[in-house]
């Protein structure tokens, strides 16, 4: 981003960026220490609760800054005050490898340690006897025990500017749902006063809801994917493990809109067959679940649905006299004891 001063009208006049070195600043002791201290310039919502964090064994690879968001997510925090930031990705990666066991406690300890910092706990009005309470305040959390640390942590990068070997590996994480950013962050003098320009340039701002929006939507579509199979496969599981058996009765528990209630009594009901067909009670037919309730509604409430519409059969049918659709039957048999569903 370019900066200019209006000198007078019409007339703009470019203002170049400095480095660090120049300025005199150097990595930790000034940089990382400004960003410790205002965690808002690198990002809504965090809290930094460690520096130089390195609590793990025969390693002396140390985080630059390590944070939490709201959403219990570790955020690893890696600074670089050169230009083009090195291979500072590989090294957050190997970080975020390492990270990824830690719980509430340790991130507790690695707070009371950073606060036992009089100049940190001065700026931030705490004490690391403080340092719980204010983590579960964070997290919006009554007891430590309510806290789940994720073992996937977040990434930000750092630097005045990134290589394109590097801005193509983030891309190419981002799009494997790695959360990984970078993050411009560039000094100026101006006067004779200084001044931090911090911009996130992965993923563009602009383009962070979109890609949002796309996981989401192919989240749900993998979701409906599964759950389509898994209904296909409703009767055959059942069958398989005789919860059912030809010539079982099965009774329509539901449609949609309301058209439930404008079915007659004898027509909720069919005759098992094999593991894909059944004998409908109203007419003699054979039909599968799905067909069937598509038959059901086109006699009894032709102007209701579309005659595209998409049925899942098994999420319609129970077992005669039973509430507990077929599909939720033959679910809980791919379940543990402990996850099974009432039946009763």
């Amino acid at each position: 981003m370019a900066f200019f001063r209006i000198e007078s009208e019409n007339h703009l006049q470019p203002i170049a960026a400095t480095t660090f070195s120049d300025l005199g600043m150097k990595e930790r002791q000034d940089l990382q220490a400004l960003l410790r201290d205002n965690p808002k310039t690198i990002g809504t919502d965090l809290l930094v609760f460690a520096e130089e964090f390195s609590n793990w064994q025969d390693s002396s690879r140390r985080v630059d800054l390590l944070a939490l968001d709201r959403n219990s997510n570790l955020v690893v925090i890696e600074l670089k005050r050169i230009e083009e930031g090195g291979h500072m990705e590989l090294q957050a990666l190997r970080y975020a490898a390492m990270l990824s066991t830690v719980d509430f406690p340790q991130v507790r300890e690695a707070y009371e340690k950073l606060l036992a910092n009089p100049a940190v706990a001065a700026k931030r009005g705490i004490t690391a006897h403080d340092a719980e309470q204010q983590l579960l305040d964070f997290l919006g959390a009554v007891t430590a025990s309510e806290v789940n640390i994720s073992s996937t942590p977040r990434i930000i990068l750092m630097a005045p500017s990134f290589s394109k070997e590097m801005t193509t590996t983030v891309l190419w994480l981002n799009e494997r749902e790695v959360d990984i950013r970078c993050v411009s962050v560039q000094p100026y003098e101006i006067d004779g006063k200084r001044f931090l320009e911090v911009e996130q340039v992965i993923p563009l701002p602009s383009s962070a809801d979109y890609m949002v929006q796309k996981k989401a939507k192919e989240a749900k579509a993998e979701k409906q994917a599964v759950d389509q199979k898994r209904r296909s496969r409703s009767l055959p599981t059942l069958v398989e493990a005789k919860v059912l058996n030809p010539g079982d009765v099965l009774e329509l528990i539901r449609l949609p809109r309301g058209i439930l209630k404008d079915v007659p009594q004898d027509a909720r009901y069919a005759d098992l067959i094999d593991e894909t067909r059944v004998k409908w009670h109203f007419n003699g037919k054979e039909y599968s679940l799905t067909s069937l309730c598509a038959a059901i509604c086109a006699q009894f409430a032709p102007e209701v649905l579309p005659v595209t519409y998409a049925f899942a059969g098994p999420d319609n049918w129970a077992m005669a006299g039973e509430k507990i659709w077929l599909s939720e039957l033959a679910r809980s048999l791919e379940l543990s004891p402990l996850e099974l569903p009432n039946l009763g």
